[in-house]
């Protein structure tokens, strides 16, 4: 009689082992798969990034430029801020909705993607520390202290009569190329022998899309 009861409560105290076995395996099974296919999609996510981003498209050429070794530029996906611009010579705006300005860098760019009514005024930054100068460069043109030159490759510079004025949010600055913007900045590079109240309509007529992004 007690080897029957003895025996029962193995067999009982075995099926709780087992049932309690079974349980963690399922769990382990659960964890996996979960894990599985967080790490798909994640790699998935990646492989969507770098694809609608055309990766380091231009940066490699850009990154030649003597220029790069004095900034400070972050890794790519360290930040993604926006900031609307213009640019106008001699009273003309330069219009960049073209497909062959559309992101061209990985870091700094023009993006048609989301908005095509935005793509020529509003520039997407993927890193921190990008100076102005690298999405021109990016673009085609290129710009210096005295002078900017355009895709078509046209010069043009400061002289006794034409110069340039560079503000942002309104404010007057000496040098842009070296300007990292800020979120939902307001950019103009004017060139030309415009009075103030013509650099005033300049200033005003840079778009306000920054903030919708």
């Amino acid at each position: 009689m007690a080897s029957n009861m003895e025996s029962k409560t193995e067999r009982i105290a075995l099926a709780i082992l087992l049932i309690a076995v079974f349980g963690m395996l399922v769990l382990a099974l659960k964890d996996f798969f979960s894990f599985t296919a967080d790490k798909i999609n994640a790699v998935s996510s990646q492989k969507n990034v770098r694809s609608s981003m055309q990766f380091n498209f231009m940066d490699d050429e850009l990154a030649k430029d003597e220029r790069v070794k004095s900034a400070n530029m972050g890794a790519l996906g360290s930040q993604h801020i926006h900031a609307d611009f213009k640019i106008f010579i001699n009273g003309n705006p330069i219009n960049f909705a073209d497909d062959k300005h559309y992101m061209k860098s990985s870091v700094i760019h023009l993006d048609d993607q989301q908005n095509k009514e935005d793509a020529s005024g509003l520039i997407h930054m993927h890193a921190t520390g990008v100076p102005f100068w690298y999405f021109l460069k990016s673009v085609g043109a290129d710009l210096g202290k005295e002078c900017i030159t355009l895709e078509n490759q046209q010069k043009f510079c400061n002289s006794a009569n034409k110069k340039f004025r560079f503000f942002v949010n309104g404010k007057e600055y000496s040098d842009i190329g070296v300007y990292v913007f800020r979120d939902m900045d307001k950019i103009l590079i004017s060139y030309g022998d415009e009075t103030e109240e013509e650099l005033l309509k300049q200033i005003n007529s840079v778009t306000d899309y920054a903030k919708n992004h």
